[in-house]
């Protein structure tokens, strides 16, 4: 008996989809290069210090990758931790994340909340590190959230600078109530090219909203 094949694991929609990866990453660096250079050189006016941050995360068949973005923290946040309340600290180590983070620059706020700072991992894709859709990479702490069943599906798809959960959820805190483990992997299990192209499109309009909303102060 033929085994069955998850969506993700088809080799014709993983070919399309490293094509399309390539054209459009490429196209895009070439577009926005500009840009990108002037956020890299307002980031070094800031301060001084580094304009690009890397960290190792999972991609693809749980593979250490090595993901860029533009630095939003200070020179020194490592260091700074202290500065950080009990509240966020548990928040940091259930979500992997904090909400008004003090090292956060004002620059850095800016290039969060319209998510230029995450331009750079368009050298993930042109590389086949990541693609343009799919569960966002995550560091090797984060697998403690997931089944050994569950990671393994997480992992049949490549990692994406977007996706469900970016696209769809307000980016709540995911981890607490499950609703980002369920949305991760509700894609890798239905991955297929309209849906990443619905998921492009949704991107696009939560990007704008969470930009428009932070402006008005709502």
């Amino acid at each position: 008996m033929k085994e069955h094949l998850r969506p993700g694991d088809r080799a014709g929609y993983q070919r399309c989809k490293r094509a399309f990866d390539f054209v459009f990453a490429l196209l895009a660096l070439l577009v926005l290069w500009p840009l990108m250079l002037l956020v890299a050189l307002l980031i070094r006016l800031q301060d001084g210090g580094k304009a690009l941050y890397s960290q190792t995360r999972l991609g693809q068949h749980g593979r250490k990758i090595r993901i860029w973005k533009f630095r939003s923290m200070t020179p020194d946040a490592d260091k700074r931790i202290g500065e950080l309340t009990q509240e966020q600290l548990a928040q940091y180590r259930q979500e992997f994340k904090i909400d008004r983070d003090p090292r956060v620059t004002r620059l850095g706020s800016f290039l969060r909340r319209t998510s230029i700072d995450e331009l750079p991992q368009l050298w993930n894709i042109l590389r086949g590190d990541m693609s343009l859709v799919g569960p966002r990479p995550i560091v090797p702490e984060e697998t403690a959230r997931y089944t050994p069943a569950e990671l393994e599906l997480f992992h049949s798809v490549p990692a994406g600078l977007t996706g469900y959960w970016q696209a769809c959820s307000g980016l709540g805190d995911a981890y607490a109530t499950g609703g980002r483990q369920k949305m991760e992997l509700h894609y890798a299990a239905h991955a297929n090219f309209g849906f990443d192209l619905i998921l492009i499109l949704r991107t696009f309009s939560a990007v704008i909203k969470k930009a428009t909303d932070q402006e008005s102060g709502n």
